[in-house]
């Protein structure tokens, strides 16, 4: 349920900073030695925020997995229950 939340929020950032009719703002090396502007173009920031982001929550599942996995080493079960038990003997 998380995941198609985190999705949801990445695309509504992602569909803001797109404009309709605009074009990336890299100027053509054309245009930039002739002084001659762009007239519209999309924001980049929000494509570069949610990168940004993408990037840490697949670090964090990474991280919970390999914690996860470590556990699973240790006590040979991953459940809470069965991992306290073994605790308390």
């Amino acid at each position: 349920m998380s995941f198609i939340f985190q999705v949801s929020v990445f695309l509504l950032y992602l569909t803001m900073g797109k404009i309709h009719g605009a074009t990336a703002p890299i100027l053509p090396a054309k245009k930039f030695f002739s002084g001659e502007k762009w007239s519209e173009f999309s924001h980049p920031l929000p494509s570069v925020l949610i990168l940004t982001a993408i990037v840490v929550s697949v670090s964090t599942m990474a991280v919970a997995l390999a914690i996860i996995v470590n556990i699973k080493r240790s006590y040979r079960t991953i459940e809470a229950d069965e991992i306290e038990r073994i605790d308390l003997e």
